[in-house]
């Protein structure tokens, strides 16, 4: 959500006496590699297990990202999924599914995916959030991590290990007097990983995104990622506790963000709004690609590109090249859009099929558009007369 990127950029809050807190897991919640994928226990107040501390905070508090003084979406950042509108819930659980989304960990950028729930205030001031994530300024894979506006940190929980194929079942529920805990369904228990007292009202609007956030200066906004399926599926893959404390499918009146704009990021309904798909396809560059004349003479007439251009719809970096036909070609123009201006003469008669070829730089995928011409021994008001 877009008013996070503000708190983010808050010097860092120390552990230390927060509600959430300190020092190493105890050993009863060592995790190991057995996390669960069927489905839990309803989670209630009292079915689950104190796993509070033991996450390494974030290392850094992430710069540089102000979605939230920019309309959504935005080059640089994008949240998929869906809110809900005017309903108050107690709680939020269900099923997230793991996948490597491949984000590029370069310094200094602070990209990252995540995929998660999260229940927050009626001003959007105060929130609690938990699901999964792959972020830049950590090692290269996918964490359990959380995020409160107590905190204003993120957390990792890296002794619960997760990775491409997991499914990880997770709640955030309201255990009375403004305290709100954050959990994980891990051998066969709820571990409540932190609990934190929120404002009042907590739970007046509830989030279930997939949120990107890049702005390489190559790639701004974008990276293709694999399907990442939010739920299990079912009518019960994403839940709400209604106000009454019962776990009701989550089918309340909410808003979608469906596509981020561009026709890259898409989200696909399995059903409202218990469970969807968001993925990323990577388009191949666009061209426009005209020759002037169609006919002309050897060793005199210039072949000319023109009206011509080629970029990427993604903004990615694209390389280009034209062929002419004969052996010969341009150099590799590198670039996120250009103009095509090129002439060229033949020495040889014929027909010559001039081609050009456009990559994306980063993630590949290749455009290629060829026009023939005729190289005449003599050309008369735009006629071959001597082949």
């Amino acid at each position: 959500m877009r008013i996070r990127v503000m708190l983010l950029l808050l010097a860092l809050t120390s552990i230390a006496g927060s509600s959430v807190g300190a020092g190493a897991a105890p050993t009863s919640c060592a995790a190991g590699p057995n996390f669960d994928s069927s489905r839990p226990s309803v989670p209630t107040l009292e079915n689950s297990h104190s796993c509070l501390g033991g996450a390494s905070a974030s290392s850094r508090a992430p710069a540089g990202r102000r979605p939230a003084i920019a309309p959504e979406p935005h080059p640089g950042y994008h949240h998929m999924g869906t809110q809900t509108t005017g309903y108050t819930s107690q709680g939020i659980y269900g099923a997230l599914n793991v996948v490597d989304p491949a984000i590029e960990h370069l310094n200094g950028y602070n990209t990252f995916l995540a995929n998660r729930i999260l229940v927050k205030s009626c001003d959007q001031a105060s929130w609690l959030e938990i699901g999964w994530a792959e972020v830049d300024w950590r090692p290269n894979a996918q964490y359990i991590y959380s995020f409160n506006t107590v905190l204003q940190q993120w957390q990792f929980f890296g002794q619960y290990p997760v990775s491409s194929g997991s499914r990880i079942w997770v709640t955030l529920i309201s255990v009375g007097n403004n305290v709100w805990e954050a959990r994980l369904w891990w051998n066969g228990a709820w571990q409540t990983l932190v609990s934190v007292t929120l404002p009042s009202g907590v739970g007046c609007g509830n989030e279930d995104y997939v949120e990107v956030y890049n702005v390489e200066p190559q790639v701004p906004g974008h990276f293709p990622f694999p399907l990442i399926a939010v739920g299990d599926g079912s009518s019960t893959g994403m839940n709400l506790l209604s106000p009454g404390n019962s776990w009701i499918s989550w089918d309340v009146p909410s808003s979608e963000n469906n596509d981020d704009g561009t026709g890259g990021i898409k989200t696909t309904w399995n059903g409202r709004y218990y469970s969807f798909t968001v993925t990323e396809t990577n388009r191949p560059p666009r061209m426009v690609f005209n020759v002037s004349p169609s006919v002309g003479q050897v060793n005199s007439t210039s072949f000319s590109i023109v009206n011509s251009w080629v970029d990427d719809p993604d903004g990615n970096k694209i390389t280009y090249q034209v062929f002419w036909g004969d052996g010969t070609h341009t150099a590799v123009f590198t670039g996120t859009y250009s103009d095509i201006a090129w002439s060229h003469k033949y020495s040889t008669t014929g027909y010559k099929t001039i081609s050009i070829t456009a990559t994306d730089y980063w993630y590949g995928g290749t455009t290629n558009s060829a026009r023939q011409v005729r190289v005449c021994t003599l050309v008369a008001n735009g006629q071959c007369v001597v082949a």
